[in-house]
């Protein structure tokens, strides 16, 4: 693979350009649903555009929310609740959702980096952030923006520093961005720390310091903050209880885990992944010595199917990737938030953490797989040609399919338009969004 020109020639442009339009267009088309009946999702509704039509503009942005900082959900419940009629309020946040997921597509189309420099990688790596599976609850609501704009994080690990000013200013400011919206992005730190070190960039020192900063930032919201304990008051007048933070998952349990969320879902798809995960899931409830060699088996398989997809893929990739999805997948499992480790052995439960990490096991396919060339009938290229097969085959299947055990999407949930005109009726009124059974409660008025 050849590194990008700094000129593209006009037939490149134009391909690149009708990528994006494509991409833009399944954003948009993968439930149509969103835009034109939009909603608050969950925390979204409750605690984000709850607090900021109820307290001032500083107040919003400097807020934290669920023990952590988060910048851009802020951002948004500024621009519904001071900006946007109440009546199209959820349509502002469902907008700049968009835009925060477009974050990673765009820097696919328009970056330099060697691994995907023409058309046909970059159509690869777009269908990779599109179709992984597990993007269902994060799909176009502000809460869960930090997942797309913590794969963004991982992207730019792959791009060469601009010689542009003005694009090195744009991705400063996303990489700040990023690491100020959630911890995920702040888990990469090392990875550029290390990056950094080893190519003697000043751009790439930037990058890194940039990242390090937000990271502070966040572990001092994390351990000083009451914000939690605060929202998880809002959440039980809601009528709801947000489930307790898992403290350590057992190895054993940490391999179930991984086997079924990356390599199961990938691979054979939500239909065989189901009955297979709930046998697994019986064995951790079980324990014993079928648990642990099961358990111990998956973790190793799952290291070793990384390990061996990395020695394919030239470059730094053949390092960042692997390691950015082990600090994003086993942070995840420690910390997510779910009755017992146990429980994430379900191929849904707590989906929006282990999207990213399936991503970059895409890419790691994608990055180390000859399309054309000598190499493309070796046999470990032709392995990597039927992964990515049935990674493209599931994904597509399942990308339009809402209607999972996940519950994310259902036409018969609440429309804001009934519920504003209910609060308007009665101000005692909890006005329902999604999923259900999640409320909020705005003060009394009419409101904008």
């Amino acid at each position: 693979m050849k590194a990008n020109q700094e000129t593209r020639p006009l037939s490149s442009l134009a391909g690149t350009g009708g990528l994006l339009l494509l991409a833009a267009l399944a954003l948009a088309l993968r439930e149509p649903d969103y835009f034109t009946s939009p909603r608050f999702w969950a925390e979204e509704g409750t605690v984000f555009f709850s607090y900021a039509r109820a307290h001032g503009v500083w107040d919003t942005l400097r807020q934290p929310h669920l023990g952590y900082y988060s910048l851009y959900p802020n951002l948004a419940s500024l621009v519904a609740a001071r900006l946007t009629p109440l009546a199209h309020a959820p349509l502002a946040t469902t907008l700049l959702a968009l835009l925060a997921q477009t974050a990673p597509l765009l820097l696919i189309v328009f970056g330099r980096s060697r691994y995907w420099p023409g058309t046909d990688r970059k159509a690869l790596a777009l269908a990779a952030v599109l179709l992984a599976p597990l993007s269902y609850e994060g799909w176009l609501n502000t809460v869960n923006s930090q997942f797309y704009l913590c794969l963004f994080t991982a992207l730019l690990l792959l791009e060469p520093p601009p010689p542009s000013p003005c694009t090195r200013g744009l991705l400063r400011a996303l990489l700040a961005l990023s690491g100020l919206t959630g911890p995920p992005s702040c888990l990469l730190f090392p990875l550029y720390w290390l990056r950094a070190a080893r190519e003697k960039d000043g751009e790439l020192t930037v990058w890194a310091g940039l990242l390090g900063l937000c990271g502070c930032i966040q572990a001092g919201v994390m351990a000083f903050s009451h914000s939690a304990s605060l929202d998880a008051g809002l959440v039980r007048a809601a009528g709801l209880n947000l489930p307790g933070r898992a403290v350590w998952a057992p190895l054993p349990s940490l391999g179930l885990i991984l086997t079924v969320k990356s390599l199961l879902l990938n691979f054979l798809g939500p239909a065989s992944s189901t009955p297979l995960a709930q046998n697994l899931h019986q064995l951790a409830v079980q324990g014993g010595w079928a648990y642990q060699t099961a358990g111990y088996g998956g973790l190793l398989s799952v290291l070793a199917f990384l390990f061996w997809l990395a020695l394919g893929v030239p470059g730094p990739a053949r390092y960042l990737l692997p390691l950015a999805f082990l600090l994003l997948a086993v942070p995840a499992t420690i910390r997510a938030l779910v009755e017992s480790p146990a429980a994430l052995i379900s191929p849904y439960a707590a989906q929006r953490y282990y999207y990213v990490p399936n991503v970059l096991v895409w890419l790691l396919i994608i990055c180390g797989t000859e399309i054309a060339g000598a190499r493309f009938l070796t046999v470990s290229n032709l392995v990597r040609v039927a992964l990515l097969a049935l990674a493209l085959f599931w994904g597509g299947r399942e990308f339009g399919n809402f209607n999972t055990p996940a519950r994310v999407f259902d036409p018969a949930w609440p429309r804001w338009s009934d519920e504003i005109s209910l609060w308007r009726r009665d101000s005692g009124h909890r006005l329902k969004i999604w999923p259900v059974p999640w409320t909020l409660t705005l003060p009394p008025g009419g409101g904008r």
